[in-house]
């Protein structure tokens, strides 16, 4: 939502056909990867974005004739009407429709979340003001665990020169690694040395797996007990439809597969070493498969976030920084709209474009942090500033 505002801008600056089907092109692709995050807060960010460009541009354009804001309309609707498709298509799937039905329940656990967040800081002026601190959400969850939905955890421990993964329990954490050569029907051999404290079950899968959701999985289930010495697993896996090519449109159809490994247990610690995935030829198929390298090649999901981030960007940044935090934002945030405004009242329609940019961001806020990680919080920043910069005289700019 952040990039497709820059999509339209570089439509405009460039007036050749070619540069608008490639333009249209990649907004209606954009538009599609943004909805198959399945995320409801894209849906919003990307009406924000279609008004707040809309309304901006036609300001801006008012002052360099009809002509230009007659080409600015043609461009709009052509690029609508593709997005709308997309949209369509995807609104029309069963998954999302699920997702839209349980929007009202959602949103009653979002204010309830926020709820227990206010109440899980410290009742002085310090923290009211100042907050807990940056990036200390997760570790005051862990410890005071308001909804009873302790995060699982992990870390990477020494036994003499082997290095293994600890999974802690908790709400199931997927201990995962994309794959890119798995078949359907074919059967792959799982293979690792675990060790548990405390009698439990670990689990492994082959998923068909967007960022966070997982489609059809094929997986195996090992039963452990309590026991200082290490034990080596084994367990064969059918993907069976896992990775299949249903529309006969090869990468475009293919879902990408992941293999992860979790803790179900309810209150076990295990260990887990040299992961192994081979198939039928006996090639293994996972990368650092003994932790060598710690974290290189593996990455974890969680199926709720809660634990990690409020959903609520203010909440949050009230949590982490107090009032002193909330309000140091919303000026920041009021002084570019301010700047970037009066740039498109006197005609600069890149300006609009920017504007665009960080309204849709922005509004994501509403359903979740938007600093859970450094590069967005880098990213944001870096254009706010560069946009407060301002922009050359566009006046003479025209579309065809």
């Amino acid at each position: 939502v952040l990039a497709q505002p820059f999509i339209i801008a570089a439509m405009i600056l460039r007036r050749h056909w070619l540069a608008n089907i490639a333009g249209a092109l990649l907004f209606v692709f954009s538009t599609y990867a943004l909805f198959v995050t399945f995320s409801r807060a894209g849906l919003l960010a990307l009406v924000v974005n279609g008004v707040v460009l809309s309304v901006a541009l036609a300001i801006s354009f008012r002052r360099q004739g009809l002509a230009l804001l007659g080409g600015g309309l043609r461009m709009a609707l052509l690029l609508g009407s593709g997005a709308a498709v997309v949209v369509v298509l995807v609104l029309g799937g069963t998954y999302f429709q699920a997702r839209l039905s349980a929007a009202r329940q959602d949103w009653q656990n979002r204010l309830r979340q926020s709820q227990k967040t206010v109440e899980m800081m410290r009742p002085d002026w310090r923290t009211a003001w100042f907050g807990m601190g940056v990036g200390s959400y997760p570790g005051v969850v862990y410890d005071r665990n308001p909804q009873n939905n302790r995060p699982s955890a992990y870390r990477f421990e020494m036994d003499g020169n082997k290095q293994f993964a600890r999974l802690f329990p908790g709400i199931q954490l997927y201990f995962g690694q994309w794959l890119g050569a798995i078949m359907p029907f074919d059967k792959y051999r799982l293979i690792l040395n675990a060790r548990a404290h405390g009698t439990g079950s670990l689990n492994g899968y082959l998923c068909e797996k967007t960022l966070q959701y997982s489609f059809r999985c094929a997986n195996k289930s090992f039963k452990l007990t309590a026991s200082d010495s290490w034990a080596e697993q084994q367990a064969e896996i059918d993907a069976q439809l896992v990775g299949a090519d249903e529309l006969h449109l090869g990468w475009l159809s293919r879902r990408p597969v992941e293999f992860a490994f979790s803790n179900g247990s309810k209150d076990a610690v295990i260990d887990v070493a040299d992961v192994r995935l081979l198939n039928a030829a006996g090639e293994n198929l996972l990368i650092n498969g003994n932790f060598a390298h710690g974290m290189d090649r593996w990455f974890f999901t969680v199926d709720d976030h809660t634990p990690w981030q409020n959903w609520n960007h203010m909440v949050h940044l009230f949590f982490e920084q107090g009032w002193f935090g909330v309000a140091s934002f919303l000026i920041f945030i009021v002084c570019i709209f301010a700047h970037l405004g009066a740039q498109v009242l006197r005609g600069q329609w890149l300006a609009a474009v920017a504007m665009a940019a960080l309204a849709s961001f922005l509004s994501v806020g509403i359903f979740g942090f938007l600093f859970d990680t450094p590069r967005m919080a880098l990213l944001f920043f870096f254009l706010a500033l560069v946009f407060a910069r301002g922009f050359v005289d566009t006046e003479r700019t025209a579309v065809s």
